[in-house]
Parts: structure tokens; sequence; C-alpha cells
């Protein structure tokens, strides 16, 4: 869905899935959720502790991220609604860990 625009044609390769999927979730997701349950284990025993992020402040990049999320449904949903813009949807989303 992020390759190829909603409703347009588009070039469908097993090659081009294997690339996106070793990119996007093998590589960047993949790293995201090994450094976050590293942490998990290290600083909170391995339990996941009960935290609510809108109540904490963080620094700069955390205030950042915290905004990212309170605006995702917006963003999401504007490009769904609108245009079935699924590949914009799906960037937004992932813009949010970066």
């Amino acid at each position: 869905m992020r390759d190829v625009p909603f409703g347009l044609d588009g070039n469908f390769s097993e090659e081009a899935i294997i690339k996106r999927f070793n990119g996007d979730l093998a590589n960047d997701l993949g790293n995201l959720i090994y450094r976050t349950l590293t942490m998990i284990e290290k600083y909170y025993s391995g339990l996941i502790p009960e935290l609510d992020i809108y109540k904490v402040k963080y620094d700069a990049s955390g205030e950042n991220i915290k905004e990212k999320l309170r605006n995702l449904h917006q963003e999401v949903y504007t490009p769904l609604s609108w245009d079935n813009d699924f590949s914009l949807a799906l960037e937004k989303i992932w813009d949010v860990s970066v």
C-alpha cells in the first residue's frame, strides 16, 4: 500500500515486497521493538510499567513524539476519508517514530 498509490497503476514485484518488508518492518520496526524491550528489561525488570504519557513531562524529543501522537488521529483520518490515500496515512503513522 505504501509503494503504489490507491486507485492507480503501479509496479508490483516480489522483490519490491521483500525490499519493503526488510527495510520497514525488519530493520526499522524490529530495531524499535528490540530497543524498547531491552529498556523495559533493564529499567523495569521486564515488567511493562503503567504510564499515562500525557501526564508526564518529557524532554523536547519526548514532547515532540507526544504531540505527534495527539495529532495522529487527524493526520491519518484526513487522507483516508477524503482521498482513500493509504500511502499518505501509512507515512503519517510511520513519521511518529522518527
